[in-house]
Order: structure tokens, then sequence, then C-alpha cells
């Protein structure tokens, strides 16, 4: 929820020791131009949880893995600024480029290697809403199976604006 203090986080590893120092740039998609100009700020990146709402970059981070560090994984935080622009629910797209070495041409086996970009969607406070997330990314039960690890599952309702009353939600 953007403005809150709900900061999401994932880590990166390499997969073997680098010949020389390896660098790997987060950096998230910026919201459209006109949104930029109303004031929205999109999402931040930083390598700390604490403080990225003022602290964070919306250009994001690059880590930096060496011969002795390579196997050890590093945190990229997430977040979203408040901002006063009514934008609804947004996705936003996190980017990865590598580079080994001085330059991403010189033919580094890391060098301009093809990492997955990670989705972000972020809930507008500045728009009433009610957001649902599932636990574990996915809802799953089994039919008639009391004993199974699928007996049950659950989910969080969570308001995407603090509401000036009471908020009843009908479940089923």
């Amino acid at each position: 929820v953007e403005g809150g203090s709900q900061v999401l986080a994932y880590t990166v590893v390499l997969t073997r020791p680098p010949e020389e120092d390896v660098q790997v740039t987060a950096s998230p998609a910026s919201p459209k131009e006109s949104a930029l100009a109303a004031g929205a700020k999109g999402i931040v990146l930083g390598t700390a949880a604490a403080m990225i709402l003022s602290n964070g970059s919306p250009r994001g981070v690059t880590l930096v893995f060496t011969k002795d560090n390579w196997a050890s994984p590093q945190t990229v935080y997430v977040a979203a600024p408040d901002d006063l622009v009514a934008e609804g629910t947004k996705d936003y797209v996190v980017q990865h480029t590598v580079k080994q070495g001085a330059s991403a041409d010189d033919g580094g086996a890391y060098d301009k290697l093809k990492v997955a970009s990670l989705a972000v969607k972020v809930a507008d406070s500045d728009v009433a809403g009610v957001i649902i997330t599932e636990t574990q990314g996915s809802t799953v039960v089994a039919e008639e199976w009391p004993t199974a690890p699928f007996n049950e599952d659950t989910y969080q309702v969570v308001l995407a604006k603090q509401p000036a009353s009471n908020v009843t939600i009908a479940i089923g």
C-alpha cells in the first residue's frame, strides 16, 4: 500500500564465483510523464529496510558481488512512497541488468546476463479500495481431504485507505 509501512523484499545471489566484481542493478519503471507531472512517486528501491520511504531511490540500486561474497544473498527492499495523486492500483516493473568487471561488453560470464523482471502491484492510499492478498501467492484447498496439508488456506483483507467510519466486508 502506497505510503504505508509495508516494505517488500527480495534477494539476489550469484550461482558461481565471478572472475571479477559483478554489479547487478535493479531499476524500477517510472510512472507515466502525466502522473509524474501531477506529483506521483511510483516505487523506490533500497538496500536497507529502515527509512526506505524517505531514503529509497526511484532510480534503483546496484548490488556488488565479489569473489568473497558471491554466494551471500543481498536484499533489495521495495516501497511505495505516499503521494497525493489518486492513481488507483498500479503495476510497476523492476528490471535487472548485470555487468561483470569494468564493461558489460568485455565478455565476462555475467555480462548482460538475462535476469527476470519483478512485478510490483501498488495499491493507492488516495483511493478507497479493498486489497486481498493470498498466502504463498495462491489459494489451494483440497475437497474432502480433512487430514491433508491442503485442507485450509488463508488470505489477508486490507483497506487501501483509512475509512471515515466502520467498513463491513461481506465474504461468502
